[in-house]
């Protein structure tokens, strides 16, 4: 071995790129380090300095030692670093826009020129790789001599001592600060490329993002205003699973120093129950990967709908949403393509590894069928949907029907429903026509039910009064339903069921354009009506069922008290007092279902309160309350 330098410090060298008005300036250099080297080359590292002027200078790096040099091509900027291209000729130039630098690469040596950097910001990627370095080193050096490449372990102590030189008194200060706090200028050393760092969704769940790169920002008057982390996560858009561009998080400045913990945001690893959550977020992943694609669930809470426009406060667009959601991120993107719920995935990913896992968004996207709204929805307030089974127990109709319109639901995908034209004629089509509150939706829910599927109910109001909005509004109601196989229940749909005549050219257009929309529907259409009108003749032979629903008699309204009254008792909240003769009495009142649904409803709200059980005085309240009471003609 010879004796020689690994890091020298110059201040005078010619650069392969000139510029007009640009001229080196001398400054002191410091001594050369001498250490024990390979004869192969004289140095790993040399610095120089030059000035433009004023307090306009940049460094420049020559990275001579190859080995060195192959490890830091291998950090992409997702590392911190510059982009590393082995080049035949200087003439590459590639822009690192985080540390507004570039990189110029000959075959026998790597140029790293940093434009008007006051700080060493561009030598933190290095100072990061300290331990993954010195476990290199560690690991060569337990090689057998016959094996050991000691350029390796030259070229890595050169690196070493490189970042003890520039980050000494990182050091110093960070040994200084009391355990577990850090100060403001210390943060970068907190979030190396690559690392986790928590963070909190607006529905309040925990996330985990990856750091890509760390920048401190300044106000206009060169105080400091925050600490940015930009960073991505992982996320699906229906079609593929993913990186999803950068998020930025931010940590306002603060004075002296403060708990890691009471951070905004920090390293994941440092939680105290960084084991326990590791496992529930990764529970919690696979759970979201389970939901990716199309899929019914339950939902109780708050939602995030699309934003407006770009400049939307996005804490302005919660809804409160519950009932039944449909997952399906792929239909979105193709009845709204220009949706900013929809991630844009820049890197595919297919089996994720536990690591992985931590990074996957909680958040799914769908439609709120309640709310008939697209949203965002927490992966934590998802629930499987429980079916009622029995809830044909409840519609007032006869057994013989229900019995009918239970085997025609079931059988209806199997059963062959077709016409002599390909892809005509596979819809089921019912109508129900009776007055308000007498089951009529209440056999809509049981038939989506029984068929297992999302019922979709929409008002003919809903679809406009003119046949060019009528026509796409049946258009993307079709679309949706077909696509999620839903049951669809069209209410008051008397402006589409009428006869056509000579007398109302729009009314004859939205007649003729929903009948022909029936004839290529494929899915279960139910129709609803509060009259017996004239229907058009082309209608009537597109129906398959028909019920008609009476006015509720006296021992139909006794089976709905009963029935609304057990559901009270049976979840369990509430007790329920009522004699049998008192609801003789109450199944007296000439009220719909839906009325005796409402008044049971808020009844069941006050005893709870009270902690009462409902008995007929407080029923007679709640009439009283809600007037229906007055209505019915009923004195206290």
């Amino acid at each position: 071995m010879l004796a020689g330098y690994a890091i020298l410090f110059i201040a005078n060298v010619d650069l392969p790129i000139p510029r007009k008005n640009r001229t080196w300036q001398e400054t002191q250099a410091s001594k050369p380090r001498q250490v024990e080297k390979p004869e192969t080359y004289n140095y790993v590292f040399k610095f120089a300095q030059r000035s433009y002027g004023g307090d306009t200078s940049s460094s420049v790096v020559y990275i001579y030692g190859e080995l060195i040099r192959n490890f830091l091509k291998t950090l992409t900027r997702e590392d911190g670093g510059p982009s590393f291209r082995a080049n035949e000729e200087l003439v590459s130039v590639e822009i690192c826009k985080n540390s507004q630098s570039i990189l110029l690469i000959a075959d026998n040596f790597c140029l790293f020129l940093f434009f008007f950097i006051q700080n060493r910001d561009d030598l933190k990627f290095i100072y990061h790789r300290r331990y993954e370095l010195a476990a290199m080193q560690d690991k060569e050096r337990a090689q057998s001599p016959a094996v050991t490449n000691h350029e390796l372990i030259f070229e890595i102590q050169a690196a070493l001592d490189l970042i003890d030189e520039e980050f000494s008194d990182v050091a110093d200060e960070l040994s200084s600060l009391p355990e577990g706090e850090i100060t403001y200028d210390l943060l970068w050393t907190l979030f190396p490329p690559r690392s986790f760092v928590t963070s909190q969704d607006t529905f309040g769940q925990q996330l985990v993002h990856r750091v890509r790169a760390t920048r401190y920002v300044l106000l206009p008057n060169g105080k400091p205003e925050y600490f940015q982390i930009a960073a991505d996560y992982i996320d699906s858009n229906g079609k593929k699973t993913g990186f999803v561009p950068v998020i930025m998080l931010q940590i306002p400045a603060f004075r002296s120093s403060r708990l890691i913990l009471q951070l905004r945001h920090y390293p994941f690893n440092l939680r105290p129950s960084y084991l326990e959550d590791r496992g529930t977020l990764i529970s919690r992943a696979d759970k979201v990967l389970r939901l990716y694609g199309q899929h019914l669930q339950e939902y109780q809470g708050h939602a995030s709908r699309d934003p407006s426009n770009p400049q939307a406060n996005w804490l302005n667009n919660y809804f409160k949403s519950h009932g039944r959601i449909v997952l399906d991120p792929t239909t979105l993107n193709r009845v709204q393509p220009n949706s900013r719920l929809i991630p844009h995935i820049v890197q595919s990913l297919s089996d994720l590894t536990d690591d992985q896992k931590l990074l996957v968004n909680p958040v799914l996207y769908g439609f709120s069928l309640g709310d008939k709204m697209w949203g965002a929805f927490a992966v934590t307030l998802l629930h499987d949907v429980e079916w009622n089974d029995n809830i044909f127990d409840d519609l007032v109709i006869s057994d013989d029907q229900k019995q009918f319109m239970r085997a025609l639901v079931e059988s209806h995908s199997t059963s062959g429903f077709d016409d002599f034209v390909r892809d005509k004629g596979r819809g089921l089509i019912g109508l129900l026509a009776g007055p308000p509150g007498v089951g009529k939706t209440l056999t809509a829910e049981a038939v989506a039910e029984i068929a297992r599927r999302p019922l979709y109910m929409i008002s003919s109001g809903e679809l406009g009064s003119q046949p060019e909005s009528v026509q796409k509004g049946l258009d993307t109601l079709m679309e949706l339903a077909e696509a999620w196989h839903a049951v669809v229940l069209l209410d008051e749909a008397d402006v589409f069921l009428v006869e056509r005549d000579d007398t109302n050219l729009v009314r004859n257009a939205i007649t003729s354009i929903f009948l022909r929309r029936l004839e290529y529907y494929q899915g279960i259409l139910i129709l609803t009506t509060n009259r017996h009108a004239s229907f058009d003749p082309a209608f009537k032979s597109r129906i398959h069922f028909y019920l008609d629903y009476p006015d509720l008699d006296v021992d139909t309204r006794k089976i709905l008290w009963r029935s609304f009254m057990a559901r009270s008792a049976a979840s369990g909240k509430v007790t329920v007092d009522v004699a049998e003769h008192e609801l003789e009495r109450l199944a007296e009142f000439p009220l719909n279902g839906r009325q005796i649904k409402n008044i049971i409803n808020i009844t069941q709200i006050v005893a709870v309160r009270r902690g009462i059980p409902i008995t007929c005085e407080g029923i007679r309240i709640a009439m009283g309350f809600s007037h229906h009471l007055f209505e019915a003609g009923i004195a206290s």
